[in-house]
């Protein structure tokens, strides 16, 4: 066992390449790193005028059992502007999980979520004509990789 895990120690190390103007690596998670990533908006709305000015970042904190991911959107226009209900956050990583609702508070959106996953990889929020939606088949919002 210890002759496997050197070999993905080292692999691990050589591709945690430094996330562009934020020196964290993402994919060494001690306790104290956090992962800052530019969430963009998606496809459907780049050319939206209501979605000119969004600003949506997220930061991903490890822990020993898992991350937090704490996200904020400013300038982003309300659910019933794309005619939903809510902004539904996905992450995906070594899997995928709906982390919760985005939810609005004055001018900006945000959500705090821990999730049992070791390694983000990406963040996607869709408008869902359901806040209690479990497939994320909306389309995207704002989305980000990780890395």
């Amino acid at each position: 066992m210890k002759r496997l895990l050197l070999p993905i120690a080292f692999a691990t190390a050589a591709f945690a390449a430094p996330l562009a103007g934020s020196g964290a690596a993402p994919a060494a998670h001690a306790s104290s790193s956090a992962v800052h990533v530019a969430l963009q908006v998606g496809p459907s709305y780049k050319n939206k005028a209501g979605f000119a000015n969004v600003n949506a970042t997220a930061t991903i904190s490890y822990t020993s059992t898992g991350a937090t991911v704490s996200i904020t959107a400013t300038q982003l226009p309300p659910p019933s502007a794309v005619k939903a209900v809510a902004y539904i956050v996905w992450v995906s990583g070594d899997k995928s999980a709906r982390i919760g609702t985005l939810l609005r508070h004055g001018n900006q959106f945000s959500i705090v979520a821990n999730v049992n996953l070791t390694n983000v990889t990406g963040i996607k929020v869709t408008a869902e004509h359901s806040a209690m939606s479990k497939s994320g088949n909306g389309p995207t919002v704002l989305s980000g990789s990780v890395g």
